[in-house]
């Protein structure tokens, strides 16, 4: 067990739904710990998840925030390394600011939830790649997305990817905030229940939504995103699709196993979860490609 409770508190983090504190440890070095909202009705493994995102970001080869959990004062929560020191980066500021200093009628009608769909995707993505930075993040910013699909991220809004500036360079961030995921607010009971169903789970995936990084409220079904970003990224999605078929099952697995902080029953579930989410995408691939 690792425990924080000593670390210097020198603030509170940015307004989120999580509660947040910026902590410093006796090397000077900057961490940000984010404890799992408390809800009335069910419990919530947010900390625990986000943990395993970045355990599965990490095996599909994409730059994710470096996660442990820790406990501080008696309580369990995830700790983020800060990535503006990482990166000796002079600043990093949420994808939401540039959005809104460089279109900022169009984020404002993204965000009016008066459009959905398709229709709401292709006008999001009009207004993306109008950033003077697009043909820099593209890449990341794809692969960011359909990395989303994969977890089931619920919570991939405006403010939660960024864009880190060094000197005149610019680059994204390591993905964070990807704790509202794999089943993060599933009781044992349900998932019990979903791991003896199919049927309920091939529901589950197929009726995942998302925000896309670009929607602070509103969200798109999962199939709807991913016929358009075959048709208008093909080769971001190609290499994608690369990578996920790579994936180090065994690996997954062992990590899984490893974690003391997960219940018998969310291990089975997140070893099934992530073998049948990376299923239906490359099935979704396949089929495109006839």
């Amino acid at each position: 067990m690792i425990d924080v409770t000593d670390w210097e508190l020198i603030g509170y983090g940015e307004d989120s739904t999580l509660e947040k504190e910026e902590l410093k440890n006796k090397e000077g070095e900057q961490y940000l710990i984010k404890y799992p909202r408390i809800f009335e009705v069910g419990s919530s493994w947010e900390d625990v998840t986000e943990k395993v995102a970045a355990q599965t970001g990490t095996l599909i080869g994409l730059d994710m925030m470096k996660v442990q959990i820790v406990f501080r004062n008696n309580r369990r929560g995830c700790l983020l390394r800060n990535f503006v020191d990482d990166y000796k980066a002079d600043n990093a500021f949420p994808g939401a600011f540039l959005l809104q200093a460089e279109c900022p009628d169009m984020y404002k009608k993204v965000q009016e939830r008066t459009m959905k769909g398709t229709v709401l995707i292709e006008y999001a993505f009009e207004m993306l790649i109008n950033l003077s930075v697009w043909k820099i993040i593209k890449k990341d910013f794809i692969y960011m997305i359909l990395f989303d699909l994969v977890i089931g991220n619920q919570d991939r809004h405006p403010y939660n990817w960024s864009l880190l500036y060094r000197g005149d360079e610019v680059m994204m961030s390591p993905l964070y905030d990807n704790g509202a995921a794999l089943g993060f607010r599933f009781e044992d009971e349900k998932i019990e229940e979903l791991l003896k169903d199919q049927s309920k789970r091939n529901k589950y995936y197929k009726n995942t939504k998302v925000k896309f990084g670009l929607c602070e409220k509103s969200q798109v079904k999962m199939m709807d995103l991913y016929t358009f970003l075959y048709v208008a990224f093909y080769d971001e999605v190609k290499e994608f699709n690369k990578k996920i078929e790579n994936f180090d099952f065994n690996s997954f697995s062992h990590q899984i196993e490893e974690n003391c902080y997960l219940s018998r029953t969310q291990k089975k579930w997140l070893n099934q979860v992530i073998v049948e989410r990376i299923e239906v995408l490359t099935q979704l691939f396949q089929e495109r490609e006839g």
